[in-house]
């Protein structure tokens, strides 16, 4: 095979994804021309697309040249080069992907997600596109090779059983039509509503992404005013914690943060503070409607829970006499305390 043009991005930046999942943690990823990249590019272009990645992309750091020796020879083992992948190569090749050009490169057949898709309403499109904002908010801050977890329940809006119930179901409707669209696949379904629902993109997801937001812009364009509150990029949950009262496990973002003891005071009044988020609340206003009277420090009780450093800046707001618990959190709660993410 020749390539030419865009073809030889491709194959490289294809390249270098297949090499970064099996290069090991702090190691650079290494190139070989003729093994790894079946001596496609003279030394000066295969430079030239590298330091372009580094300098224009920002998406790579060069790392390590081939080893010439003094008669200007070279050994195969020498013949490398070294890489390190920067959080930018990522994005930027889910980008690359989406181009037509490298569909037709790749052999993928020409996309059938769009035929057929019935016209929505506003209000579905509404809710169709906050569920693909939320799981794009998820993807960006969930490792390549997890899965993306989020709620299956949004308890600041369902506040009851029968409510939880229908929220439950309606967002079970719309991922089954992603699913359908080839947008998510391996839907994984808790049979709690204080679980995650787990999944992964599927093959046409940036494709199924792009056409829902054109569409909603094409209603806002005419109607800015939108039948539901559609959440803004800094408005977005970024952060959300979840408990169930039958593991006691706290779970932020899919990730187990901590188990508490069965019927502990932390338990108790961790429990209190979940289901009334987002609220001020006294020691006293604890004490009654918790049936604890031995509550004596609430910045005690946050440090046992394991809230500490940015992550009791973010999800707390104590004093001596007073505590709230904050969830979810969004982009702008973080950038107003400077915060970019959390780091479990």
């Amino acid at each position: 095979m020749t390539l030419s043009g865009k073809g030889k991005i491709y194959f490289l930046l294809n390249k270098i994804d297949d090499k970064k999942i099996i290069t090991p943690k702090g190691q650079p990823i290494l190139l070989h021309p003729s093994g790894d990249l079946d001596s496609h590019y003279p030394t000066d272009e295969l430079l030239r697309l590298l330091y372009k990645f580094q300098n224009d992309d920002k998406i790579l750091k060069v790392v390590k040249l081939p080893e010439i020796n003094d008669y200007g020879l070279s050994n195969y083992e020498n013949e490398y080069y070294g890489i390190e992948v920067t959080p930018k190569f990522d994005g930027y090749y889910q980008e690359i992907k989406k181009d037509p050009a490298y569909q037709k490169f790749i052999g993928q057949e020409p996309s059938t997600a769009n035929v057929n898709r019935p016209k929505l309403n506003r209000k579905s499109l509404e809710k169709i596109w906050s569920l693909l904002q939320e799981i794009e908010t998820s993807r960006q801050i969930t490792a390549p090779e997890d899965n993306i977890a989020i709620p299956q329940v949004h308890h600041s809006k369902a506040k009851n059983e029968r409510e939880k119930s229908q929220y439950s179901d309606e967002r079970f409707t719309m991922l089954r039509k992603l699913e359908k669209e080839s947008a998510i696949k391996e839907v994984i379904w808790p049979n709690n509503f204080d679980k995650l629902v787990h999944l992964k993109l599927g093959n046409r997801y940036f494709e199924v992404l792009n056409w829902y937001e054109k569409e909603y812009e094409k209603i806002i364009k005419n109607d800015p005013k939108p039948t539901e509150s559609i959440q803004s990029p800094t408005n977005k949950p970024v952060y959300e914690i979840t408990y169930s009262e039958q593991t006691r496990e706290i779970i932020i973002n899919g990730f187990l943060f901590k188990k508490l003891a069965l019927f502990s005071l932390n338990d108790t009044i961790f429990s209190y503070l979940y289901k009334n988020p987002n609220t001020e609340k006294t020691g006293d206003e604890i004490k009654e409607a918790s049936k604890e009277n031995s509550i004596k420090d609430l910045n005690k009780f946050v440090e046992q829970l394991g809230f500490k450093g940015e992550f009791r800046q973010v999800f707390f707001k104590v004093s001596k006499s007073k505590i709230q618990f904050n969830n979810p959190i969004t982009q702008e709660q973080l950038d107003e305390q400077g915060i970019k993410r959390l780091k479990f």
